[in-house]
């Protein structure tokens, strides 16, 4: 069993991962070696087109425009097959994300999930604390899970953004 401490480390911790995990299958499902050599010949024709877009070099214009639009209508089958190869392993993630979010939700839901000095967090301190009991007496405010796991979801992918990006 986490100890009370080391509640919200192990909290932000596994949703870190989570989030790292569906950042990088996005990233991952989303650029492929094949799509990036076909974008770029795509490019190459069209700008060939383009040059060659007077009256004498007609034909071959229109020439090098259906070689780019056969390379398009490739370049779609191949984002729509990759697509659906990664849509399930989406699901799954998207799954186990729901019942890790429900498991701390119903594990910490009357338990707080952190303390914070109640000057820290002057305007906020109900909403921060919803479903834990708030003590007035105290100058400490007791954190919620709900509270948390917003907080913890919205840092961890500004997280897996910035590591998954370089």
């Amino acid at each position: 069993m986490i100890d009370c401490r080391a509640a919200p480390a192990a909290v932000f911790l596994a949703v870190l991962i989570l989030q790292l995990a569906m950042q990088f299958l996005h990233q991952a499902s989303k650029s492929s070696q094949q799509e990036a050599r076909l974008v770029s010949e795509i490019r190459s024709l069209l700008r060939e087109a383009n040059a060659l877009a007077g009256p004498s070099t007609f034909a071959q214009s229109a020439k090098l425009r259906r070689a780019a639009n056969a390379k398009e209508k490739e370049l779609s089958q191949i984002r729509i097959e990759a697509k659906g190869k990664n849509a399930s392993t989406k699901l799954v993630l998207f799954v186990v994300k729901a019942c890790f979010y429900c498991a701390f939700v119903w594990w910490f839901w009357q338990t707080p999930v952190a303390s914070v000095p109640a000057h820290l967090v002057q305007p906020f301190g109900k909403v921060l604390s919803f479903p834990s009991k708030v003590s007035e007496a105290q100058s400490l405010v007791q954190i919620g899970i709900l509270p948390w796991l917003v907080l913890s979801t919205r840092v961890s992918l500004s997280i897996a953004n910035a590591v998954l990006s370089k």
